[in-house]
């Protein structure tokens, strides 16, 4: 009997899931307990014993998301050390010749980026596959379609519209050159400031509308909003607030702002509020403990349901 691999889907929930323990814990330093809690919430209704056990997912299919570390006789337990990521580098050289299922930070770095010569389309089975295509070859059928140049362009030209001058002037100028992004990049990086971080508000930015564009292309392929809200919710970047807890008087303002940011992502698909429910319990079966216990529920729903 072959032994089940993980899909592309389920390494990008493993990762998403890393990134947010070594966030929060502030350290990279992972036991094999708490890691085999985490592939066991990303694989379900999969077991990890299935896979060969914990060990050998880590060191095969999770190779590039984890090193293991030395065991000594002061500290015998199994450990892991989550490795550092860097989303951009050599994003070109993992795009696949044939057709590949992606997903996650992979899926959103190859349609995030319009100079990819990278193509994306929809399998009968709603998996998004990436294929690498000749900058001069035809368009291909099908295709989702990214952001361009053109709209990072006009993004950048609405941001620097609501900064004062000279700030507004700066900005301005980077917009026109040829490669603007790096200069763009550049410059927000050179203008911030402790009051005014300009680089996190940009990337705050870009990761909405990227977002949108997604789910623009996803429901212009025809996918159903469960599978388009699993699909960017588990590509999009991990938003700030769950990498760090936040402050006091912030702590009844970020449930509700997060839920009304996701709401707004998927309302134009929908239709009445049967639709809605079912989207909010494809997201609840897919939610870890932590992130469980930060949902907010009316206590009278919950004496209606213990009463049946």
């Amino acid at each position: 009997m072959q032994t089940p691999n993980l899909t592309p889907q389920e390494i990008a929930k493993i990762a998403q899931a890393l990134d947010a323990y070594a966030a929060q814990s502030g350290n990279k330093r992972i036991l094999g307990a708490k890691l085999g809690s985490i592939i066991t919430l990303a694989i379900r209704p999969k077991q990890l014993r299935e896979l060969g056990g914990m060990r050998k997912v880590a060191s095969d299919a999770l190779s590039e998301l984890l090193a293991p570390l030395p065991t000594t006789a002061l500290d015998p337990d199994v450990a892991f050390e989550v490795k550092t990521r860097t989303p951009h580098a050599g994003t070109d050289n993992l795009i696949p010749n044939v057709p590949t299922e992606v997903a996650g930070a992979a899926l959103w770095r190859l349609f995030s980026n319009p100079k990819l010569p990278c193509a994306l389309t929809i399998s009968p089975e709603g998996a998004v596959l990436a294929q690498r295509v000749a900058p001069d070859a035809p368009e291909v059928s099908g295709a989702l379609e990214g952001p361009t140049t053109e709209d990072y362009q006009a993004l950048a030209g609405d941001f620097a519209s609501q900064e004062d001058p000279p700030v507004r002037e700066k900005l301005e100028a980077t917009i026109v050159v040829e490669d603007f992004y790096n200069s763009w990049i550049a410059e927000l990086r050179a203008l911030r400031t402790p009051q005014n971080n300009l680089l996190k508000r940009w990337e705050t930015l870009r990761s909405e509308f990227v977002a949108r564009k997604l789910q623009q292309a996803l429901t212009t392929a025809g996918l159903d909003v469960v599978r388009i809200s699993e699909i960017v919710s588990t590509a999009r970047p991990l938003a700030s607030w769950r990498q760090r807890p936040p402050s006091d008087a912030a702590k009844s303002e970020v449930p509700a702002t997060r839920a009304n940011a996701v709401y707004q992502a998927v309302a134009p698909a929908i239709d009445d509020l049967a639709a809605l429910r079912k989207i909010l319990h494809g997201a609840i079966d897919r939610m870890s403990l932590s992130e469980l216990s930060e949902l907010r529920v009316p206590a009278g729903a919950l004496i209606e349901i213990a009463k049946k």
